[in-house]
C-alpha cells in the first residue's frame, strides 16, 4: 500500500498533539532523580493525556500513528497500543507496518524480550490479553524462562531509560465495563503519555475514564466532519431510510423484505453509475440481523436470494466481534453481500460500503454513530474524483423506524464535532524552590498550588462543602399538613371555567326523588316508578353443535373481495431522513406483506370463538372458498396452494366477512329471554351524590372517572331526550346482556332511556370508553341485540366530548366517527 500523505487538518492535528507532548517531556526532564514517583505521575494526569476525536474515514488511526513515530524520534518511547478488539489487532500491525517505518511493532505474547527494546517499539494488543479477573489467563503477564511478563517487562524498560506510551483506538468501547483495564492502566502501565482515539466522543464515559486511570485533565484535539468531506475521505451525507404502514397494518408488513428490495434498487444503480464513472469497484451492502434471533442470517439470506442476489454473492459473519474472517470478506469484491449478527456494528474498516440494512430496534444515539461509520468512507479508488451525488452518499435502511431517531441524534452529535487545537497552556511546571525542583499545578484564574508528595492521598474537591442537616429545607419538611394546600394552590381553574365538582353542585340544589332517607345508618335508594323493572338478556344454549359449518355457510365474498385477499404489496409512507442536515423527503411506495404474520392474525381470528374450534371453522372455511372461487370462474386458484393463504389474506383484510358470518350462525341458536327484575333499592353504608336521571337517583360507587363523566353528561342533557339511566353491572341476574358473534356475553355499562327511540321501552345500549382500542371493538361494534338494536360504542375526547366507534364496511374494521349529538340517539 502506498504511504499516505496528510491532509492540511491532519497535520495541524499532529502538530498540535507534538506540542503538548514536548512541553510534557520538558516538565519529566527537569524532575528531581529522587523523586519517587508521584511527581512524575502528575505531569503524566496533568499534561500527558490527549484525546483525538475525529470521525470515522477521518484517518484517526493514521493521525495517531504519524503523532507516535515523530514523537518517538524524539523521546525514547516504548508503546502499547491497545486495539479494541482482537480481530482488529492483524488490521492495526498490517497499517502500522506499512505506514509507519519508523515503529518496529512488536507482539506481546510471543515478544517480550527486554534486550535490545528500543524508542519506537511499539506492542499491538488488546486489553483482553493483559487486563482480566482470572490470573490464569493473565498468560501475558507472567514470568517465565523465555521472557519475562509484561509487569516485569515495564520495570525494566523503566530502569533502561525508557519512557512509557499508550494508544487507545477506539476508545469508547474501552470506557465501557472495563474495570480491570482502568486498574492496569493505572496501577501497571503507569503511562507517561496517552493518546486516546475515538468517533465517538461521550464526556460522561471520558470523565469516568479520568476518574478510574487517575487522570486529572485530557487535552482534547478535535477533528470535524467538514474538514474530512472536503478532503474527500468521507462521503458528504448519510440517507436514513425508514417505512411507516398505514395505522393497524405496521405489523403486516415484512419491513425486512421492503428494506431488503430496497437496497438491491439502490445496489443497482450504485453498480451502475460505478461503471458509468469508470471505477472498477463492487459496492458492498451490509445487513445486520437481529442477535436474538438464531435463524436470523439464513433468513435474510433467503430474502437476499428472493431480490435477485446470488447466493455466492451473499457471505455471513456472526461472530460477537470483528475478527480477520471478517476483514477479509469486507475486502473480497466477490462478495455483493455481508450478513453480520454483531451485537453491535463494531468498528472495523468497510470502504466499499455504501449501503446499510439495520434490523435490530435500537433508538441508541451510540448504536447510530457505530451505524453510520460503517458507511462513511470513502473508497481509495474513489478518493479525488468527481462523483454524482448518489455516489456521494451512504444510506442506511432500517426494518423498525424507531431507529431514526438514534440516528438523527447521532448526526446531530457528529456535526457538533468541530476542528479545534488544544491550546498548549501548561497546567502543571516545575519550579524550584530551596534549591529543590518542586512540580507546581495552575489552577482556574492562574492560582498556583504545590503537589504534596503522596500521590494517593484524598483531596477535597473546589468549592466541597459539608452537608447541612438544618436549613430551609428542614423547616418545610417539619410542616405538617402543607400537603393539601399546596395541591390546591397547583391546580387551580383556569378563567372561565367551573371549579372541579361545580357539576355536582348544581344537582345537588335541585334533587330528584330517590335522595337518601333522613337520619342514622345504612342509605338506602328506591328504584323509580317511571322505569322499566327488567331488562332482556341473551344466551347461546350449550347443546348447539356443528356450527363451524353453519358459520361457513354465511361466509360470502365477492370478487372485489377475492382480488383484495390477493395482495402481496401495501401502499406505505417511505420516511428519507439526511442525518446530518435534518432534511425529510416524504414518498408513496408499495412494501411487501408478511405470509407468516398473515397466518399468524388469521389464527387469532379463528380463535376468537370461543364457541367453535378454529381447526374446525378453517377447514370448513377452505371448503366453502374452494366452491367460491369455482362459481366465481377462479378455479385455477381453488387448490391448496393457494386457497390457505387466500384465506389468511381474507380474515385479515376483511375481519367482518367472518364476524357476520359466525354473528348469523350464532344468531340463528341465540336465546333471548327475561332477565331477573331490578333491585327495589340500592343500600350503602355512606350517602351517594345525587343524580337527576339516574334510575335510582345517585351516582353509583365504583364508576370509573370517563364512566363519571359520562354519566354527568346524561344528566347535562337539558333537551328531554335522555329520559333515566341505568348502569348495567356485568353478571348480574338482572343485568342486560348482547350475543357476540364469539360466543360470549357483552354486558353494555349504561342502559339508557331515550325520548322517541323505536326500540323496547326506548331502550340505547351505550359502552363509553377512556381511549380507542381498535382490535377490541371489533365484535361489540357488529354486535346486535333483538329488542334494542346495536350498542353506542363510544371513546373519549375530551371532558364533554365523545366520539362514536362506527364499522367502516369499505376497510371492514371499526372507526371513529363524528362528535356524538343526543338528537341521534332515537335513530341509532
Amino acid at each position: 500500500m502506498k504511504i499516505k500523505t496528510l491532509k492540511t487538518y491532519q497535520e495541524n492535528a499532529v502538530a498540535n498533539a507534538l506540542e503538548h507532548w514536548r512541553y510534557a517531556r520538558s516538565q519529566y526532564d527537569v524532575l528531581p532523580t529522587e523523586d519517587t514517583g508521584a511527581q512524575r505521575r502528575a505531569v503524566a494526569a496533568h499534561q500527558g493525556c490527549l484525546l483525538i476525536e475525529a470521525p470515522t474515514g477521518s484517518g484517526k488511526t493514521l493521525m495517531a500513528a504519524h503523532v507516535v513515530e515523530e514523537f518517538s524520534r524524539e523521546e525514547g518511547v516504548v508503546w502499547f497500543w491497545f486495539a479494541p478488539f482482537k480481530g482488529v489487532v492483524g488490521q492495526t500491525v498490517s497499517f502500522l507496518k506499512e505506514q509507519s517505518a519508523g515503529l518496529r511493532v512488536r507482539d506481546l505474547t510471543t515478544d517480550r524480550q527486554v534486550a535490545g527494546s528500543r524508542a519506537g517499539d511499539a506492542f499491538v494488543t488488546t486489553w483482553q490479553t493483559v487486563a482480566v479477573r482470572s490470573k490464569e489467563k493473565r498468560t501475558a503477564r507472567k514470568d517465565s524462562e523465555q521472557a519475562p511478563g509484561t509487569d516485569t517487562l515495564l520495570a525494566e524498560l523503566r530502569k533502561m531509560g525508557l519512557r512509557i506510551g499508550v494508544v487507545v483506538d477506539e476508545a469508547h468501547h474501552s470506557f465501557q465495563g472495563q474495570g480491570q483495564a482502568a486498574a492496569f492502566y493505572r496501577e501497571v502501565l503507569a503511562p507517561d503519555y496517552t493518546l486516546l482515539i475515538t468517533a465517538t466522543p461521550d464526556d460522561r464515559d471520558i470523565d469516568k475514564w479520568k476518574k478510574d486511570g487517575g487522570i486529572a485533565q485530557v487535552h482534547r484535539i478535535s477533528v470535524s466532519r467538514d474538514d474530512a468531506v472536503a478532503a474527500g475521505l468521507v462521503k458528504a451525507g448519510v440517507s436514513c431510510i425508514s417505512f411507516i404502514p398505514d395505522p393497524g397494518s405496521e405489523r403486516l408488513v415484512d419491513m425486512e423484505m421492503t428494506c431488503l428490495r430496497s437496497a438491491a434498487g439502490l445496489q443497482t444503480e450504485l453498480k451502475a453509475q460505478l461503471k458509468e464513472a469508470g471505477v472498477s469497484l463492487t459496492p458492498l451492502l451490509m445487513v445486520q440481523v437481529d442477535s436474538s434471533q438464531k435463524d436470523s442470517p439464513a433468513r435474510a439470506k433467503e430474502k437476499l436470494m428472493a431480490c435477485g442476489f446470488r447466493e455466492e454473492a451473499i457471505a455471513i459473519h456472526t461472530a460477537d466481534e470483528p475478527d480477520a474472517g471478517l476483514m477479509g470478506l469486507a475486502n473480497n469484491e466477490q462478495v455483493e453481500v455481508l450478513i453480520f449478527k454483531m451485537a453491535v456494528a463494531l468498528g472495523f474498516d468497510a470502504p466499499r460500503a455504501f449501503t446499510l440494512v439495520s434490523m435490530r430496534a435500537a433508538k441508541d444515539e451510540d448504536f447510530g454513530v457505530q451505524l453510520l461509520g460503517r458507511i462513511l468512507r470513502v473508497h481509495r479508488r474513489l478518493q479525488g474524483k468527481t462523483l454524482p451525488a448518489l455516489l456521494n452518499q451512504g444510506y442506511v435502511l432500517l426494518a423498525n423506524s424507531a431507529g431514526q431517531e438514534g440516528l438523527k441524534a447521532a448526526g446531530i452529535r457528529m456535526n457538533a464535532l468541530r476542528t479545534e487545537m488544544d491550546k498548549t497552556a501548561p497546567t502543571v511546571t516545575v519550579m524550584c524552590v530551596g534549591g529543590q525542583n518542586r512540580l507546581q499545578a495552575t489552577g482556574p484564574g492562574g492560582q498556583t498550588t504545590f503537589f504534596q508528595t503522596n500521590w494517593n492521598r484524598p483531596m477535597a474537591k473546589p468549592g466541597a462543602q459539608t452537608a447541612s442537616t438544618g436549613g430551609e429545607g428542614a423547616d418545610e419538611a417539619a410542616g405538617g399538613g402543607a400537603g393539601f394546600q399546596l395541591e390546591w394552590e397547583l391546580t387551580p381553574a383556569e378563567p372561565g371555567q367551573k371549579e372541579e365538582g361545580a357539576g355536582f353542585l348544581e344537582m345537588i340544589a335541585h334533587p330528584r326523588p330517590g335522595s337518601p332517607l333522613e337520619g342514622t345508618g345504612r342509605k338506602r335508594y328506591c328504584l323509580k316508578a317511571e322505569v322499566p323493572r327488567r331488562f332482556m338478556a341473551m344466551r347461546i344454549p350449550e347443546e348447539v353443535e356443528n356450527l363451524e359449518e353453519e358459520c361457513a355457510r354465511y361466509f360470502s365474498v365477492e370478487a372485489t373481495g377475492i382480488v383484495a385477499g390477493m395482495i402481496k404489496q401495501v401502499s406505505v409512507q417511505q420516511v428519507t431522513l439526511e442525518v446530518f442536515t435534518g432534511q425529510l423527503k416524504l414518498d408513496d411506495v408499495q412494501a411487501d406483506l408478511s405470509p407468516g404474520e398473515l397466518a399468524r392474525r388469521a389464527q387469532e381470528i379463528l380463535s376468537a370463538n370461543d364457541n367453535m374450534s378454529p381447526k374446525e371453522l378453517r377447514a370448513a372455511l377452505r371448503d366453502r372458498l374452494k366452491k367460491i372461487l369455482m362459481a366465481l370462474h377462479l378455479g385455477h386458484l381453488a387448490n391448496d396452494k393457494e386457497v390457505p393463504a387466500l384465506l389468511d389474506s381474507l380474515l385479515v383484510w376483511k375481519p367482518g366477512m367472518l364476524l357476520e358470518a359466525q354473528k348469523k350462525a350464532i344468531a340463528d341458536h341465540a336465546v333471548e329471554g327475561q332477565a331477573e327484575d331490578l333491585p327495589e333499592a340500592l343500600e350503602f353504608d355512606q350517602a351517594a351524590t345525587p343524580s337527576l336521571k339516574n334510575v335510582y337517583g345517585i351516582y353509583p360507587p365504583g364508576l370509573g372517572g370517563w364512566e363519571q363523566q359520562f354519566a354527568q353528561s346524561l344528566d347535562a342533557e337539558r333537551e328531554g331526550i335522555v329520559r333515566w339511566w341505568h348502569r348495567n353491572e356485568p353478571r348480574k341476574p338482572h343485568s342486560l346482556s348482547v350475543l357476540l358473534s364469539s360466543g360470549g356475553l357483552f354486558y353494555p355499562d349504561f342502559v339508557i332511556g331515550i325520548e322517541g327511540r323505536k326500540k323496547k321501552d326506548g331502550i340505547l345500549m351505550a359502552d363509553p370508553h377512556e381511549r380507542w382500542e381498535q382490535e377490541k371493538e371489533h365484535a361489540k361494534v357488529l354486535a346486535e341485540h333483538p329488542s334494542y338494536g346495536r350498542a353506542l360504542i363510544l371513546s373519549k375526547a375530551g371532558e364533554t366530548i365523545w366520539l362514536p366507534i362506527v364499522w367502516d364496511q369499505n376497510r371492514g374494521r371499526p372507526k371513529l366517527a363524528g362528535q356524538w349529538d343526543w338528537n341521534d340517539a332515537a335513530g341509532w
